[in-house]
C-alpha cells in the first residue's frame, strides 16, 4: 500500500466508521502532518501516522527503548535498519495536550475505567508483527496512550473499523468543551477562503504583503497600531495561496488564536501551509523531532521562568550544528513578529530552518523591547544575518485614537528615545482613523497609593460596570465585556480579578486567581485567552502585547527602572479607536508617571 492507496482505503474507510464520527485525511494540524484524524465531538480523537514500510518475511524489532528499537531486514546480500518513528506520536501528544489537554474533562459511569481522550496511532499498511514484538512496541506508546496497528488491523474493513477510534470500546466517555472542538476543527481543515476581506494598504505596506522587489531578508519597523503585524498576515496569506509552506513566530503566547483568526480575513486560496508557534514552543518540538528532548527537559523544565531561556538560541544552534536538517523540516518563509522580544541568536537558530532561497521576514518596534533583548542588536549582527538593507518603516497609526497620539509621542521622547539603537518614526494620525472618532472618548487618570492599587483600581472598575449595566438597556452595542484591564504586575491583576469574582461578574485572565490554582496552569490560561471572548478581560501588558481594544483600564505601579517605561508605552498604546467611541483609564501609583501626565494633558 502507497500513499495514494491509503487515501483510497481512507475513503472507504469513512462510509464504515460509526456514526458521529469525522474524518480529516492528511491534516496540516499545525506542521505535524499526520495521516489521518478521526474525531468525535463527544469521545475525543485519534490521530494516525502511517509508516509505508515494505519489508519480507522475516524481519526483527530489536531496541530496548523508544530512542533505541529499529526494524531489522536482512537478506543474504542487505542488512536494512528501519528506525520506528516514535517521535512523531510524541510530538502529536505534545502539541495537542498543549492545545487542548487542559480543556478534557472526563465523565465516569459506574466502574467503567476512564478511556484516553486523545490517542495516537502507528500504522504499518504492508507489513505484519508478531504477538510478541506489538507487545514490545505497545509497551512504548503506552505512556502516550499510543497504539500499533499493522497489516492485519486492516484486511476486514468492516470488522476492524473500531481499531482506527480505540475510544469506540469505552461506554464512558469525556466531556469535551463544543468551543475546543470548535477550534480543533479549525486546525484540522484548511481555511475557508469565503472568509476573506479587502484591507487597504498603504504603499509600504504592500511592499511587505507582495514584495514586488523579492527581498529574501526583510526588516519592518514602527510604532504601535501602524499594520506591522497586518502586513505580517497578509504576506503570510499571500504566501499561504502560492503553496508555500510558512512558519510564524512570536514570543507572546497569548496571542496566537488571535493572529490565527486575523489571518482567516487576508486568505483568498487555500493551497499552502501554516505553522503558528510560540518561539518556546517551536524550539521544544525540535528538541523531540531530532532527539535531545532530555537535554532541553533540564535546561528550560522552569516554562514561565523568562531569564532562563535568554540562551535559547545558542542552545539550539550548538545542539544541530553537526546535524543534516532535511527538507521536511525547513520552510519556505520564517515571519517573526514583535521581533524586539527575541535575542538576535533566536532567530539566527530558526534561519536554520529556511529552505534554500527561502525568506525571512522580520518586524520590531524596539521601544516595545520590555525585555531588554534588541538593545544589544548589532548592524554586524543583523548584517550576518542577511540584513543588509534599511528597515522598512512605517509610520501611520491605523488603530490609536487622535487624541492619544501627542501623549504617546510625548511619553516616547521624554522616557525612550534613546534607548535603541534603532529611530523610530513618531506616530501620525491616520486618515481612517479621523472618521472613525465619535461620541464616547474619554482619558482619566487617578492617581493612589501603591498599597491603595488593586482597591483604586477595582473601584474605577466596578462604577464603570455599573455605569454600562444601566447603559446597556439603551445602548446594546454597549457592553461589560468590552473592558480590558491591564496590569503591570500579576499580584494586583489577582487581587482586582478576586475582587471582581465576588460581584459574579465573567471574567478571563492571563494568570491563574488564588482560588483557582491547581485548575490551569498560567499558560494553559493564556492559551485559552481570547480578546474576543465575551468577558471582562485581565491581562498582564506582557500578555497583551499586539491586542487592543476600545475600552481599557491601564494599573501601573511605583516601578522606576527603565524596563518599566517601555511597559507602559505598551500599555498606553493597546487603546483601539471605535466607531462607538473609546476610553482609557489610567489608575497608577508611579510617581514619576503621574507627574507626567499632569503636565502633558
Amino acid at each position: 500500500m502507497n500513499r495514494e492507496e491509503f487515501r483510497n482505503f481512507c475513503l472507504e474507510l469513512c462510509s464504515e466508521l460509526t456514526s458521529g464520527l469525522e474524518i480529516f485525511i492528511e491534516p496540516y494540524l499545525n506542521g505535524i502532518k499526520p495521516d489521518l484524524v478521526v474525531l468525535h465531538p463527544e469521545k475525543g480523537l485519534n490521530t494516525i501516522f502511517v509508516d509505508y514500510l515494505n519489508f519480507p518475511e522475516g524481519f526483527q524489532v530489536l531496541g530496548e527503548n523508544e530512542d533505541t528499537t529499529h526494524i531489522k531486514s536482512k537478506t543474504e546480500t542487505t542488512e536494512i535498519m528501519h528506525k520506528i518513528p516514535f517521535w512523531k506520536l510524541k510530538l502529536a501528544s505534545l502539541e495537542l495536550n498543549r492545545l487542548y489537554g487542559f480543556r478534557l474533562r472526563t465523565r465516569v459511569i459506574g466502574q467503567q475505567i476512564n478511556p484516553p481522550t486523545m490517542t495516537f496511532t502507528l500504522l504499518y499498511p504492508n507489513i505484519k508483527f508478531s504477538s510478541q514484538d506489538r507487545i514490545k512496541i505497545n509497551k512504548f506508546l503506552k505512556n502516550i496512550d499510543g497504539y500499533l496497528l499493522d497489516k492485519s488491523d486492516i484486511v476486514d474493513l468492516s470488522a476492524k473499523s473500531s481499531n482506527f477510534f480505540p475510544q469506540s470500546y469505552y461506554e464512558s466517555f469525556p466531556v469535551i468543551e463544543p468551543k475546543a472542538i470548535a477550534d480543533l476543527r479549525n486546525w484540522l481543515k484548511q481555511p475557508d477562503s469565503k472568509r476573506a476581506v479587502q484591507i487597504k494598504f498603504t504603499n509600504n505596506q504592500m511592499r511587505i504583503v507582495s514584495n514586488p522587489d523579492n527581498i529574501k531578508r526583510r526588516r519592518v519597523r514602527g510604532g504601535p497600531g501602524t499594520g506591522k503585524t497586518e502586513a505580517l498576515l497578509a504576506r503570510a496569506a499571500n504566501l499561504f495561496s502560492q503553496n508555500k509552506e510558512v512558519l510564524y513566530l512570536t514570543y507572546n503566547i497569548t496571542i496566537l488564536n488571535e493572529l490565527r483568526s486575523r489571518f482567516l480575513s487576508h486568505v483568498t486560496n487555500k493551497n499552502g501551509f501554516i505553522t503558528w508557534l510560540n518561539y518556546h514552543d517551536w524550539c521544544k518540538r525540535l528538541a523531540h523531532q531530532f532527539g535531545f528532548e532530555k537535554d532541553w527537559s533540564s535546561r528550560f523544565f522552569r516554562e514561565n521562568d523568562d531569564k532562563a531561556f535568554e540562551n535559547v538560541g545558542e542552545f539550539i544552534i550548538i545542539q544541530l550544528e553537526h546535524m543534516a536538517i532535511p527538507d521536511e523540516h525547513k520552510f519556505d518563509v520564517i515571519i517573526v513578529d514583535e521581533a524586539q522580544d527575541m535575542a538576535l541568536d533566536w532567530i539566527k537558530a530558526a534561519t536554520l530552518f529556511l529552505k534554500s532561497g527561502g525568506e525571512l521576514l522580520i518586524a520590531a518596534d524596539t521601544r516595545q523591547d520590555i525585555y531588554d533583548r534588541s538593545q544589544n542588536w548589532t548592524s554586524v549582527e543583523m548584517n550576518g544575518l542577511g540584513f543588509n538593507g534599511p528597515w522598512l518603516t512605517l509610520g501611520k497609526s491605523h488603530r490609536t485614537p487622535a487624541y492619544l497620539i501627542p501623549l504617546i509621542n510625548k511619553f516616547k521622547k521624554r522616557f525612550l528615545d534613546h534607548s535603541s539603537l534603532e529611530e523610530i518614526e513618531a506616530l501620525d494620525l491616520s486618515d481612517e482613523i479621523g472618521e472613525q472618532l465619535s461620541l464616547g472618548d474619554k482619558l482619566d487618570v487617578i492617581e493612589c497609593s501603591d498599597t491603595n492599587l488593586p482597591k483604586t483600581a477595582f473601584e474605577v472598575i466596578h462604577k464603570l460596570i455599573t455605569q454600562d449595566k444601566a447603559a446597556e438597556r439603551g445602548n446594546p452595542n454597549r457592553s461589560v465585556e468590552d473592558i480590558i484591564i491591564l496590569v503591570s504586575k500579576k499580584n494586583i491583576g489577582a487581587d482586582i480579578g478576586a475582587r471582581l469574582s465576588e460581584l459574579k461578574v465573567k471574567i478571563e485572565t492571563t494568570f491563574p486567581l488564588k482560588r483557582q490554582k491547581g485548575t490551569l496552569t498560567e499558560r494553559d490560561m493564556k492559551l485559552e485567552f481570547s480578546s474576543l471572548s465575551g468577558k471582562v478581560k485581565i491581562s498582564t501588558i506582557h500578555s497583551f502585547k499586539g491586542m487592543g481594544g476600545s475600552r481599557v483600564i491601564l494599573v501601573l505601579d511605583n516601578n522606576r527602572n527603565h524596563s518599566f517605561k517601555k511597559l507602559v508605552y505598551v500599555g498606553l498604546s493597546r487603546l483601539k479607536a471605535g466607531a462607538l467611541g473609546h476610553s482609557l483609564f489610567i489608575v497608577s501609583s508611579n510617581i514619576e508617571l503621574n507627574s507626567f501626565l499632569k503636565n502633558s494633558l
